[in-house]
């Protein structure tokens, strides 16, 4: 069950594995998009061509809290695609030309809930 004390020691145990296959790692890094901010995710999270780019950028903060609070699918998609595309464009993960960091030899993620 995601979230219990069983995933959380058997996502320890991994991690522990990573490290002593790879070694320690030479940086760390806390990943928290602001979907609230991010024009992307209130597109996303608007109804079917109700919200273009200009009105978008003229919400208020509690229409934005809102907006993003009545669709959860939308932050999570918004999530989901913004860790993709750190994970493809920024480390490079899988591919032959180094990343931002220079070569990603692994690289270990966790979701809070």
């Amino acid at each position: 069950v995601p979230g219990s004390v069983t995933a959380k020691r058997y996502q320890r145990n991994e991690l522990w594995s990573l490290l002593s296959y790879i070694g320690a790692p030479t940086w760390f890094l806390t990943f928290a998009p602001a979907d609230v901010k991010h024009p992307l995710c209130l597109y996303l999270a608007g109804q079917e061509g109700s919200y273009e780019e200009q009105r978008i950028t003229l919400l208020k903060q509690d229409e934005r809290w809102r907006l993003i609070a009545n669709n959860a699918v939308a932050s999570a998609r918004f999530f989901h695609f913004i860790v993709k595309i750190f994970i493809d464009e920024v480390l490079r993960w899988k591919r032959e030309e180094p990343g931002l960091f220079g070569e990603t030899n692994a690289f270990y993620g966790t979701v809070e809930q």
